[in-house]
């Protein structure tokens, strides 16, 4: 990723959910792409340019499953780890 993407989602972290949250179709895409993938208790995911964990924190919803999540943005991944560990989901991501 070049440097002005890299600064754009940094800058971004801190706002993604709450932009994100307020569009009811990108809820409504997670939730079809969480039905799609039939995820069942003990699947492991890849959630690739997981981003602050909105996707994430859906198949949690789903199953009892395990989650390894990859992006690019640093400060995204620290939001998504934040995330976990209030949750209590630590045993759960890799």
């Amino acid at each position: 990723m070049n440097s002005s993407t890299q600064k754009w989602f940094k800058e971004w972290s801190n706002e993604y959910d709450q932009t994100l949250g307020k569009i009811k179709r990108h809820h409504e895409m997670l939730n079809i792409a969480v039905e799609i993938s039939k995820v069942k208790d003990g699947d492991h995911i890849l959630d690739i340019g997981c981003g602050t964990g909105l996707l994430s924190l859906k198949f949690f919803e789903a199953a009892k499953c395990t989650i390894n999540g990859i992006d690019s943005s640093e400060d995204m991944l620290d939001i998504w780890k934040d995330k976990i560990e209030k949750l209590n989901f630590q045993d759960h991501v890799n």
